[in-house]
Formats: C-alpha cells, sequence, structure tokens
C-alpha cells in the first residue's frame, strides 16, 4: 500500500497523469465499496439483520466517489447517522490486481488517498459508539487522528464493557517515518489487553510487534494479553490463538486457506483476484 500524495512527490507528478503510464486508457474493472471497516461492519449487519443495529462511524467528501459510498450503503443494513460529509476529497484506494503473481494465487497493491479521513477525530465518536456490545476499530492507520489515539479509544471502550475488535492495515504512515522499525498499534504494550479480538495479515503481524517470524509475532501478543487474534498468510494457512476470555480457549495453532479457492484461481484464467 501507498499513500496517494507520496508516491504524487515521487514521481512528480499528479495521480491521473501517473495511473495512465501504469495502466494506459484501461478502465476499471468494476468499482466496489471496500475499506477494512465498512466491509466488516456490512457483513455483520447482514448476518444479524433484524437482531442488532450497526452504525459506521467514519468521513466521506461531497464527490462523485462520496454519493457512490453513501448509495451503495444504503442498500444495507449499516447506519450512516454519524457519518460525517466534508468538503474534501473521499478516502479512496486504486487497486492494481496481479493475477498470475506467486503461481496464479494473485497480490493487489493498493494506491490509497485518504481526504476526508483526515478529518475523523476522536471527538467524533460520540457515547453510543462506546457503549455499544462490539466495538470495531478498523483499518485506523488510514484514519491518522483516531489511529493516534487509539489507546485511549480502547480503554474509554473496555470501561463501558465493549468488546474491542482491531482489525489492520499496512501502515504506511510509520513505515514512511521510521523505515525498518517496528510500528506503533497503540502508544504502550499495556494497551494489547484491551484489544479483545486483532486479525491482522503477516506483514502487519511482524511489523506491530517488532519480529521477524510469525511464531514470535505470535509469542508477542500472546504475552501482551491480547484475547484472541489471527494472522492471515496470503494462500497459506492462517494462525490464530484464543486466551479463552471471549472465545473458548484455543492453544495457538494452523488452520488452512480453501484449497479449492487455490485451485480455481490457479486454473481458471478468467478470475482476477487473491485467496
Amino acid at each position: 500500500l501507498v499513500l496517494t500524495d507520496d508516491l504524487e512527490k515521487f514521481a512528480g507528478k499528479k495521480f491521473e497523469n501517473l495511473l495512465g503510464e501504469i495502466v494506459g486508457d484501461r478502465q476499471p474493472d468494476k468499482y466496489n465499496l471496500g475499506g477494512p471497516s465498512i466491509v466488516a461492519l456490512i457483513h455483520a449487519a447482514q448476518l444479524l439483520a433484524n437482531k442488532a443495529s450497526v452504525s459506521f462511524y467514519g468521513a466521506i467528501g461531497n464527490d462523485q466517489a462520496g454519493k457512490n459510498i453513501k448509495e451503495i450503503i444504503n442498500k444495507t443494513p449499516v447506519s450512516i447517522n454519524h457519518l460525517k460529509i466534508l468538503p474534501h476529497t473521499s478516502p479512496t484506494t486504486n487497486v492494481l490486481s496481479d493475477h498470475s503473481f506467486s503461481d496464479n494465487q494473485g497480490e493487489r497493491t493498493f494506491i490509497h488517498n485518504i481526504g476526508a479521513a483526515w478529518e475523523v477525530y476522536p471527538d467524533d465518536l460520540n457515547d453510543d459508539f462506546f457503549r455499544s456490545d462490539i466495538t470495531a476499530f478498523g483499518g485506523t492507520a488510514l484514519a491518522p487522528n483516531i489511529h493516534d489515539h487509539l489507546s485511549e479509544l480502547l480503554e474509554k471502550a473496555k470501561q463501558n464493557n465493549s468488546i474491542t475488535l482491531v482489525n489492520t492495515v499496512f501502515d504506511f504512515r510509520s513505515e514512511k517515518s521510521n523505515p525498518g522499525s517496528r510500528w506503533q498499534l497503540v502508544r504502550n504494550d499495556e494497551s494489547f489487553r484491551n484489544i479483545d479480538i486483532l486479525l491482522m495479515d503477516l506483514e502487519e503481524a511482524l511489523k506491530i510487534s517488532g519480529t521477524d517470524n510469525i511464531q514470535n509475532a505470535a509469542d508477542f501478543f500472546i504475552q501482551r494479553s491480547v484475547s484472541s487474534f489471527v494472522i492471515t498468510n496470503g494462500a497459506r494457512p492462517i494462525w490464530c490463538f484464543s486466551d479463552g476470555r471471549l472465545f473458548k480457549k484455543i492453544p495457538l495453532k494452523q488452520l488452512p486457506v480453501s484449497e479449492n479457492v487455490s485451485i480455481e484461481l490457479k486454473f481458471n484464467s478468467g478470475l482476477a483476484g487473491d485467496t
């Protein structure tokens, strides 16, 4: 993942021109609603329709992308009563998908514009947010002012007995400011105990823990009392753990990625994507 502003500085040209150099005049194959927060919320809202209310806190711009985002979410059970609409560009991502990567298992490159998400602040999260049965913080590295206060926000949610879920994204700000150093997800290691469910991919797990292999990363999160976590690794098996506080106690173990998906991607040349 790279940020549009940084890519423009590096290339010395506007992103629209740079994208043309990469893909020519080809138009996007499809437009999707993306984002590690809203996608998870839509899944939850659909599964729990008529059983729970699900609200999205975030920000969009008053542009066409923002209108498209609102239009799509309004077709789902998710409430956007707390969605800020600002005079900025909407958070958007151009996704370049390489179908042939890793023996046709697929890989993606993300070029992300933070846009209006720069203007989401802790004060935008009201008491209802923290009193929720489940409080989800999705991809906060792409909402910088939330990310920088994640420790306090997690603590406030736990004070209200909310189950806390954190799912991560590539933290380009941290990587750029301290290349090769550990990423700061929370302000201090004590705050990890306020996370009930932590979802990461392998690269994110290694960078957040400051370790160099998946076993050491898992040990890091276990020792810091993260109640449960999942570490994905592309087409390879995922790692999972639960200390028994929220879910049944599960020692660190591996679970396979669906082999059918891998076979279908490998032999169906018409498919684009990854596992």
